[in-house]
């Protein structure tokens, strides 16, 4: 039991007066929110009747609010938002701003729960202006990642982010529950933009937090976004280890939610194992524990999932039924992920019936809430979020970024003016011409090339391969790429010192180079990864390639670095045939270089 509750306990024993008792049992309830809610609902509920036998206003308010915030976590969202709609009542006529503030939270977290996104931004706009009075910057932040929560819910990822960031920069401490629900829910809009590893790295931070804070729900919440990352790698016996590990902890925890949540991803991974009668199970029970806590959104997903199991065994009609129910609840709460996937499959299935008129018309209102959400000038905005957080998190990096939106867009502006002062300039000012060009060579070749390897950096890889990708869609030639990986490169750094590790990577790097055609791109990706553009290759070439590659570097002899070393690489390789985007293309290269590693490394596998 942590200490802070050990100390209330004790107090609450040596209570002397009925306010005092009140006063403890209500924040000892408060405190056992996220631990044990069940246990915190009882003491608030003791707090409550004691404040109305004595006639204690402020006691009532403050067990009401606890009330609240415990049955919220135990999933019974109206009884919770009665409870904080009276406790909102009394702390404005007590004329308490704290307390108002914080009962409003809880209030538009009920509205959250209860698809009521209006209702909850409006909520939560207004807590927020009562902290930025009180000058409570801790809890602006927490209502900045709830708010940045429900525009993810929605599909608003550039709003999402936007919030994510604002919250993340006003908490000075990294290892608060409020930066670890930002890492998770930033996670969340890594795994929408198909960055599975970075989304992966992301919610293993926030179980840190979590860990240090014994904050279980957050626990909880971060080991099932992990099972459903390795479920769209296709890594179906880990995503069911995590799933079941979430549902425990869930089941142990009474969180009726995070239950309903990890059956209805059970019936997912159900369906890709091609079990369909327990992925019907899993979707009408993740159904009804939805709808007993009413979440209306996992009411949806689930509703979606029995539409699949349906399609699947060519059972049209009740297919259709389940589809136009999720898709009911999806316009209703504004879901656009749930409408456009319900239009997806009912576009699907009327083709099968072949009732043309009505899967077109499904396909052009899929087509066009896809584009809503995933509009290229939308996903351009919400990386340039995601990337301004990584500049701050990596500080070298952000330098070389703002020299060279600051200083290199300065001198392009001012280039005519420059230029035509220069030529009336002396030789010493002829001088000064050549050193800003240097400068500016330094700054272009610093923020293309990573400083280590002197390989392309991650960015210049992405701008390169944006445009050979849509090249190749357009002009239908093939490309191929490849994810590798340095096999136990933590052992190198550990065993042999990080100078070696350095001196590995350079070499490593040299061996790509000699070992590449002119026309392809090779590129430090992050740590140990490079990846590879194989233009102009089909898959079969990029194989014998990439061996070509992995054997190089087998055959070298590692002794020159360091005696008794030795190094050798994983490649995945994958094709662009039949992928829509550069995410998807990413993500199969490295699907299959996890499968290298899995079957013994130093290997290619496509």
């Amino acid at each position: 039991m942590p200490n802070g509750i050990q100390e209330l306990e004790s107090k609450l024993q040596q209570a002397t007066n009925d306010e005092e008792k009140i006063e403890l049992l209500s924040e000892l309830a408060w405190h056992l929110v996220n631990i044990n809610p069940k246990r915190g609902g009882e003491l608030s509920q003791e707090a409550y009747l004691l404040a109305q036998t004595i006639g204690y206003t402020y006691g009532i308010a403050k067990s009401l609010r606890a009330q609240a915030a415990c049955l919220s976590f135990l999933s019974q969202y109206r009884a919770a938002l009665e409870k904080a709609e009276l406790a909102v009542g009394l702390f404005r006529q007590l004329k308490d701003t704290p307390g108002l503030a914080l009962a409003k939270i809880i209030l538009a977290e009920c509205d959250t729960k209860l698809g009521l996104f209006k209702e909850a931004i409006e909520m939560y706009t207004k807590a927020y202006k009562l902290y930025e009075i009180l000058g409570e910057r801790c809890s602006q932040t927490t209502i900045l990642t709830s708010m940045g929560k429900i525009f993810q819910n929605i599909g608003d990822y550039e709003k999402a982010v936007d919030y994510h960031l604002k919250a993340l920069s006003l908490d000075p401490d990294k290892d608060s529950l409020n930066t670890a629900g930002v890492l998770s829910n930033l996670a969340d809009v890594y795994f929408a933009l198909g960055k599975y590893k970075t989304s992966l790295d992301y919610l293993t931070r926030a179980i840190h937090i979590y860990k240090l804070q014994e904050h279980l729900y957050g626990i909880t919440k971060c080991l099932g976004k992990i099972g459903d990352i390795y479920l769209t790698l296709n890594q179906l016996d880990k995503a069911e280890e995590f799933y079941t590990k979430s549902f425990g902890c869930s089941y142990n925890f009474q969180d009726k939610e995070g239950q309903a949540s990890c059956l209805i991803s059970f019936g997912k991974l159900y369906i890709q194992k091609c079990n369909y009668e327990k992925a019907e199970k899993s979707f009408r029970a993740g159904y009804e524990a939805a709808q007993k806590i009413s979440h209306k959104h996992f009411m949806a997903e689930a509703k979606l999932g029995l539409g699949r199991v349906r399609k699947m065994e060519e059972k049209w009609d009740e297919a259709i039924e389940h589809f136009n129910y999720a898709l009911t609840l999806g316009k209703e709460l504004n879901l656009h992920n749930i409408v456009f996937e319900s239009h997806r499959y009912l576009c699907l299935v009327f083709e099968k019936l072949e009732d043309y008129k009505a899967a077109l018309e499904h396909h052009k209102l899929f087509y066009a809430v896809k584009t809503k959400i995933f509009s290229e000038e939308a996903e351009r905005k919400t990386k340039n979020l995601l990337l301004q957080h990584e500049l701050e998190e990596f500080k070298r990096e952000a330098e070389i970024y703002r020299l060279k939106n600051v200083e290199l867009v300065s001198a392009n502006e001012n280039l005519e003016v420059t230029t035509l002062a220069l030529k009336e300039a002396n030789a010493e000012n002829q001088l000064l011409l050549e050193r800003l060009r240097e400068q500016a060579e330094t700054l272009e070749r610093l923020v293309t090339y990573d400083g280590l390897t002197g390989l392309a950096n991650r960015r210049h890889f992405d701008e390169q391969f944006e445009y050979e990708f849509r090249r190749t869609r357009r002009y239908k030639r093939p490309l191929s790429i490849a994810m590798s990986d340095i096999d136990f490169f933590k052992k190198v750094n550990d065993n042999f010192s990080h100078q070696v590790g350095d001196e590995v990577l350079k070499k490593v790097a040299s061996i790509f180079r000699e070992n590449v055609r002119a026309g392809d791109l090779v590129a430090r990706y992050g740590g140990e990864e490079f990846v590879f553009i194989f233009t102009e290759t089909n898959k079969e070439s990029a194989i014998r390639a990439a061996e070509k590659i992995r054997k190089a570097i087998e055959d070298y002899d590692w002794s020159n670095v360091h005696a008794g070393l030795k190094v050798t690489i994983s490649i995945g390789v994958a094709e662009d045939a039949g992928f829509d985007g550069c995410d998807e293309l990413i993500a199969a290269a490295d699907s299959k270089l996890y499968e290298a590693k899995r079957n013994g490394r130093n290997q290619v596998r496509a």
